[in-house]
């Protein structure tokens, strides 16, 4: 009885099956992942109620945030192209370079006696240090895809050229290559049909190595702050209600997002024990990828090592096929906020450039003529005035260097950031401008310093007061704030206030358009700091914020400060009520007057 005929179709490898799919899902992450992240890289949540940022996963996004508040998911995904990009890139051209300087040096002698000592001196080099000098002391623009992966092949080609190169004088005294010589195969037939076969399992493990190494290397860059693209300054500070002492409020982004940048703004003492997931999502991201990259490399190493890749058409096509369709699958998804990018797009093709301001100046009919400024220094034009209703209080001018005790002490504050100008709003008054933090999000409250002798923290004393500044929309509005001088113990154990610029910095940051700072002991201070009638008088601290930070221009946010008779004299019309003033008059409007 006749066997019937069994049709046997070939084992699949559950390796290279893996392989296969670990190849396509990087694929598809660096066609595809900027269009699937759930969120822009550009999109921040600066402030999320009194949540401390970086936000620890779950809590506004699944993976958490960055230091800015950024979604560490969705950058990682849009980062995946550069990245891949850059690593893939580099691996390949070492490989290839190790190759060709093998191939050369295995023909000509003097190729080989020049490029061995070449390669034994890059390879005791180490590959960071040479990217981090090349980037950072030679290119003087922005740093590009192309110049980063250069700096990646200038010394990593050594390493795949000593491997390949012990190969290739293995395969050269084998009996099929000393066969093909005796039947005149040329060196580049030999090489390409007859050997490189056999030297695909090396080049594909050494091809996964290098990547790897890259990826590293982009990693150790990251770290030490070398960015792909043009980088900016990103500050989410003004987009904030409450300043906060702790989370950084700017950090240093790439235009293109990139996975060694992620690492860039993670460098510092409270990510790596407190907030570690900052670290842990682009780590894993770059673990994973090397985990993908060393299956293909070994899976890639174990097949060609029994056959010919040459004659392997059928997964040649099939590795073809599927990069074709994911080629056009991402062709067909539409980008996202298209006409944005097309509205950008005319806009920038509407300007137009020269190199030659004189000659753009001329086709304009414009003659255009140099200035030079001389002005060093910022000067006082006036004194100070404050005027609430009916009341009103002038600043000395000349300012003595001991005031006269017992006159009404009123002081301009003119340093960087503050100045000069009229400003008419409504006066809002918010306390001592105190923002408390709990102990357990940091050691001390905001805006407040080591307590003097006692060695006490000011923080943990007042982490139960009211937000002064809850509920308060200062921003266009000027600002009564009174001067926290401190909490007074048992035992006489004293724990000084803050600084009193933290307070009015604080305020202008929130968008005051002025600040009324009442200072109690403002009497008490001197230009010199010298005795008065056998009274010792303290150094004015005002004007030690002025000389530390000069004023660099005329206008600015006013700051003024008063003595508590000045306060008085000012607000004496008025009633608190909660945080606010309320005219006693019915007849006027809800609000205080108008201040100048």
């Amino acid at each position: 009885m006749a066997a019937s005929p069994r049709l046997t179709l070939p084992r699949l490898d559950p390796l290279m099956v893996v392989a296969s799919l670990a190849f396509l899902a990087l694929l598809f992450v660096a066609l595809l992942g900027e269009r699937i992240a759930p969120y822009e890289p550009i999109y921040f949540v600066p402030e999320h109620g009194s949540d401390p940022r970086p936000y620890e996963p779950g809590l506004v996004f699944p993976f958490g945030s960055d230091v800015l508040g950024r979604d560490l998911f969705s950058v990682v995904l849009a980062g995946a192209r550069a990245t891949l990009t850059i690593v893939l890139l580099a691996g390949l051209g070492r490989v290839m370079a190790g190759v060709v300087v093998a191939a050369l040096g295995s023909w000509w002698r003097p190729v080989r006696l020049l490029t061995e000592p070449v390669a034994e001196l890059l390879a005791a080099v180490p590959a960071t240090l040479v990217a981090l000098l090349l980037m950072k002391a030679f290119v003087k623009t922005d740093t590009s895809i192309l110049v980063f992966i250069g700096a990646l092949l200038l010394t990593g080609w050594a390493g795949p050229y000593r491997v390949i190169r012990a190969e290739v004088d293995r395969l050269a005294r084998t009996p099929f290559t000393i066969g093909a010589i005796t039947l005149g195969v040329g060196r580049w037939r030999l090489l390409w049909r007859h050997q490189l076969p056999h030297l695909a399992p090396v080049i594909a493990m050494n091809l996964t190595q290098q990547v790897v190494a890259s990826l590293v290397l982009v990693a150790e860059l990251g770290v030490l702050g070398v960015l792909v693209g043009a980088v900016r300054t990103i500050n989410v500070e003004e987009s904030q209600t409450a300043i906060h002492v702790g989370p950084p409020m700017s950090a240093l982004l790439p235009d293109a997002p990139e996975w060694g940048a992620m690492l860039a703004s993670s460098r510092t003492v409270e990510i790596l024990w407190a907030t570690r997931w900052v670290i842990f999502v682009p780590g894993a991201a770059f673990a994973l990828t090397a985990i993908a990259v060393a299956a293909i490399g070994f899976a890639l190493a174990r097949r060609y090592a029994r056959r010919d890749f040459f004659e392997d058409r059928r997964a040649a096509a099939a590795a073809v096929f599927g990069i074709v369709a994911l080629f056009a699958v991402s062709s067909l998804v539409p980008e996202r906020y298209a006409e944005a990018r097309e509205w950008s797009a005319a806009a920038r093709s509407e300007l137009r450039s020269t190199r030659d301001l004189a000659t753009a100046f001329d086709e304009a009919g414009l003659r255009a003529y140099s200035a030079v400024r001389r002005d060093v220094d910022i000067v006082r034009g006036g004194p100070a005035l404050v005027t609430i209703g009916d009341a009103s209080v002038a600043e000395l001018d000349p300012r003595p260097v001991n005031p006269p005790v017992g006159t009404i002490q009123v002081q301009s504050l003119v340093r960087a950031g503050t100045g000069g100008g009229v400003v008419e709003a409504p006066l809002v008054f918010a306390g001592r401008g105190l923002v408390p933090i709990a102990p357990a999000t940091t050691p001390y409250a905001p805006n407040t310093r080591f307590a003097g002798g006692s060695g006490r923290l000011l923080g943990p004393l007042i982490k139960d007061y009211p937000d002064d500044y809850a509920g308060i929309d200062v921003r266009g509005k000027v600002v009564l704030l009174a001067r926290f001088m401190g909490i007074a113990k048992p035992n006489f154990d004293y724990v000084p206030g803050p600084s009193p610029e933290d307070p009015i910095l604080s305020a202008l940051d929130r968008g005051a358009a002025a600040v009324l700072f009442v200072d109690p002991e403002l009497s008490s201070y001197s230009d010199d700091g010298r005795q008065s009638r056998g009274t010792r008088r303290f150094a004015n601290p005002y004007l030690d914020m002025e000389k530390r930070f000069p004023a660099i221009s005329v206008s600015g946010k006013p700051v003024i400060v008063l003595d508590r008779a000045a306060a008085q004299t000012l607000v004496a019309p008025l009633v608190f009520a909660g945080r606010g003033l309320v005219p006693i008059a019915p007849a006027t409007t809800p609000y205080a007057p108008n201040t100048r």
